[in-house]
């Protein structure tokens, strides 16, 4: 077939049975092709090093059915026009905590199937420029986050961004046309502390259900978990009671945590820390709060919640927020000294306890209207890549 100018190494691995193909540095190709029964290994000298794949004429990977393409630790890009198992083959990708970077400027669609065992990445990045997209067709675990450049990236519902003390996987600032459909696994790692915690779901149609498999939720209502007859979640609503209880009385789990609401959750389990995992389309885009008016004085409180599977920064930028009539300070309640503080952020002097204002996935906040006919909008370009604490 034609060869591509700009990359000449087209490489198909045909013996059935097992490769092993030795690294001593990155290695640039247009394509790799693998048999069927064929499982290649590649290794490197005790560094990562990169497999790249692609060019101008497309190329990229094609793993036959019934084969393997284990990378290791080691590192993989595809650029330009590459694709990956475009033609529907099914063979599987091994990959053990190195990055992933695809840029595609096809038309035609990549599929990404991982092996059962070592299905981990570090940062995945996917850039799909073209009327191509990226499908993850089996489990993949990112530890470090996602970047979307463009195009869109179908999670299929097996994608997990995982949480762990030392460090939490962001969906990071999605740019361009770049989107996340079908569903995601998203991780919050909570410390542990026995007391009401602020939080909120960052994907959406999540059921109270799913939430009370990590976290038990008590009140008068039918699937209450039996730790307790009284309530243990609630909203806030100014001039409306304050608290209010969620699942609302005589209601059922099966209603859904609502779209940038916070709410105040005792952790039952909290002798211990847990994995907190949100099921659904995460929130992307712009995200309009819904916030009740205020006279200026000490009133226009609004509990509401980071919708997003990243940390974000409270600023005055119009590029990251928009506001009206809300006043400049936000308050992040924090539990996790086992006694309620608040940790303040003013977006106008940049001055607080909330280190750089920056606010957790998933993290309850408060914030104050000073008006009548307050907005809020929080924008893709809030997010921040810092590491933030989940109080």
């Amino acid at each position: 077939g034609l060869v591509a100018s700009d990359n000449a190494l087209d490489v198909t691995l045909a013996k059935t049975g097992t490769q092993t193909v030795t690294l001593a540095g990155s290695l640039d190709l247009f394509k790799i092709t693998t048999s069927a029964a064929t499982n290649v290994s590649f290794v490197n000298g005790g560094s990562a090093v990169t497999l790249n794949v692609g060019s101008q004429n497309g190329g990229g990977l094609s793993i036959a059915t019934g084969s393997s393409l284990n990378l290791g630790n080691n590192h993989f890009v595809m650029k330009d026009a590459g694709t990956i198992n475009a033609g529907s083959e099914t063979g599987k990708l091994g990959i053990n905590g190195g990055n992933v970077n695809l840029t595609s400027t096809s038309t035609q669609s990549s599929n990404l199937y991982f092996d059962t065992t070592l299905k981990t990445t570090g940062l995945f990045t996917s850039n799909f420029s073209n009327t191509g997209k990226l499908f993850i067709k089996s489990d993949l675990a990112i530890t470090d986050g996602l970047k979307i450049k463009a195009g869109e990236f179908n999670a299929g519902g097996f994608v997990s961004l995982t949480s762990t003390l030392a460090k939490t996987a962001y969906l990071q600032e999605i740019e361009g046309n770049g989107s996340v459909t079908g569903n995601m696994k998203v991780q919050r790692y909570v410390s542990a502390v026995r007391k009401y915690r602020y939080m909120s779901s960052v994907v959406a149609n999540m059921k109270v259900a799913a939430w009370q498999t990590y976290m038990p939720i008590t009140g008068n209502f039918t699937g209450a978990n039996t730790n307790a007859t009284a309530s243990s979640m609630f909203y806030y609503v100014e001039n409306g009671d304050g608290y209010k209880p969620y699942p609302a009385p005589l209601s059922d789990n099966q209603v859904e945590f609502g779209k940038g609401v916070g709410y105040s959750i005792f952790n039952f389990n909290g002798a211990a820390p847990l994995t907190l995992q949100m099921t659904g389309v995460p929130y992307q885009g712009n995200v309009v709060y819904t916030l009740t008016p205020g006279t200026g004085a000490d009133d226009g409180w609004n509990l509401i919640g980071n919708p997003y599977a990243s940390a974000i920064r409270w600023s005055n930028d119009a590029a990251e927020w928009t506001k009206t009539n809300v006043g400049q300070v936000v308050s992040v309640p924090d539990n996790s000294s086992g006694s309620l503080v608040y940790r303040t952020y003013d977006a106008g002097s940049l001055a607080g306890t909330l280190t750089g204002g920056i606010i957790a996935p998933g993290q309850a906040f408060w914030v104050q209207a000073s008006a009548a006919g307050p907005t809020l909008t929080v924008k893709e370009k809030a997010k921040r890549t810092n590491t933030s604490m989940l109080y």
